[in-house]
């Protein structure tokens, strides 16, 4: 209960204008080809950055699948499957009041830009699943050097904070706004922003990304959480700023 208190609190002075909110700014598609020039073109599979081959699977998954960085941790190779076409994933959640598998499709995006090897997620992720190998566990997993090689922890989960952590590590170089400003959420609100420039209809994202909530989908469709960026039209300002201007007016006359 206090927790929830402090959330819509925090969420009430989000809305005035009165607290930066939780940061999400998008990683956008100029990042990922730095990115991808940087730590994975011209080099054998072995000779990349594990992590750099890693993030970016993770990165391209969760744009392609609209899911959040925590999610895409506790992804399971028990989850995956293969649909009539492309892979899928079963993923188990829980609601307030049953739990229920939601399904999700890999799929190569819609237009041309699929032909593009630094942007493909079905590419990155088999590559991803090369290197790290065939045993069953989780499929975002730990990366550690032990003895001068490299080893993989599939049976320990990655959480989504050490997920994000590393990705604004990597991405710092690579021109996004602020590297510190990526969160969970960046990899489905770039996906949204991704799939709105190829010219997807929002109705067509809303069902792919699973959402029911046109208010909550809408928020995805914004740069980034940042109040100076969210409205684009008018700058929200707390009730007490209104007032002091307000009483300063009333001064001058």
């Amino acid at each position: 209960m206090v927790k929830k208190a402090r959330d819509a609190h925090k969420k009430a002075l989000v809305r005035a204008g009165n607290a930066s909110s939780d940061s999400v700014d998008v990683i956008e598609p100029v990042h990922i080809r730095t990115f991808f020039s940087k730590y994975l073109s011209g080099r054998d599979l072995g000779a990349c950055d594990p992590c750099g081959v890693m993030l970016h699977a993770t990165l391209l998954m969760g744009m392609s699948l609209m899911i959040r960085f925590n999610e895409l941790a506790a992804l399971h190779t028990d989850y995956l499957g293969r649909g009539e076409v492309n892979l899928t994933f079963s993923i188990p959640t829980r609601t307030k009041n049953f739990f229920q598998k939601k399904y999700y499709s890999l799929t190569p995006w819609p237009t041309t830009v699929k032909l593009d090897p630094r942007l493909d997620p079905l590419l990155a992720f088999c590559t991803w699943m090369r290197l790290r190998g065939r045993t069953p566990g989780f499929i975002i997993c730990p990366v550690k050097e032990v003895g001068g090689r490299v080893r993989f922890y599939e049976k320990e989960p990655m959480s989504g904070d050490a997920l994000v952590a590393l990705m604004r590590k990597f991405y710092q170089p690579c021109g996004v706004l602020d590297a510190m400003e990526l969160a969970t959420h960046s990899a489905k609100r770039s996906g949204v922003q991704f799939y709105e420039a190829l010219h997807q209809t929002p109705s067509w994202i809303m069902e792919k990304g699973g959402w029911t909530d046109p208010a909550s989908f809408m928020r995805y469709r914004a740069l980034c959480n940042r109040p100076e960026q969210r409205f684009a039209m008018t700058r929200p300002e707390s009730w007490e700023r209104c007032k002091a201007k307000s009483a300063a007016r009333g001064s001058r006359r």
